[in-house]
């Protein structure tokens, strides 16, 4: 009873200077040869983060040039998805836009029946830099992906 101590949920904690997430369970990085790329895995390496700087703005933009701007860049990203050769068997999700504390927030996910991969890709923009939250997990249900897609997606902090 007073002695039946159970530790919680083991968490992997990221800082770089660019933003912050905690990952489920122990994750380590891969090295990348693009500063403006990081990449994690699970010990067991079936499912992966990646997290990419593709675009820092160097000038002011109105809100309405950083929102058209952004939604290019989001349907780039998103139609990569579909139109890779060799990946006929992708199938995307009805993507989702939200705003908060003027940065602006975009989310899809899908899945590729030929390799039982699914991902999740979260797109944040401030009014300096987007970035790319890029998850995937091969063999894993619907629900746990979905589930652990949106713990890491909750808890980024993109640094000012």
């Amino acid at each position: 009873m007073f002695w039946n101590w159970e530790p919680g949920p083991k968490l992997t904690s990221i800082s770089e200077p660019e933003f912050r997430v905690t990952l489920p369970g122990q994750w380590s990085q891969e090295p990348s040869p693009d500063s403006a790329r990081w990449s994690y895995h699970t010990e067991a390496k079936n499912e992966q983060l990646t997290v990419s700087v593709p675009l820092v703005i160097a000038r002011q933009m109105s809100r309405d040039e950083r929102v058209a701007g952004f939604k290019r860049v989001f349907e780039i990203r998103r139609r990569v998805e579909t139109k890779m050769p060799g990946f006929a068997a992708v199938a995307v999700t009805e993507p989702t836009f939200g705003e908060a504390d003027g940065r602006l927030a975009a989310r899809y996910g899908g899945v590729d029946s030929e390799r039982q991969r699914r991902f999740h890709c979260l797109l944040l923009a401030s009014t300096r830099v987007v970035m790319i939250f890029y998850y995937e997990a091969v063999d894993m249900p619907e629900s746990q992906s979905e589930g652990r897609a949106k713990a890491i997606f909750n808890s980024v902090v993109v640094r000012p």
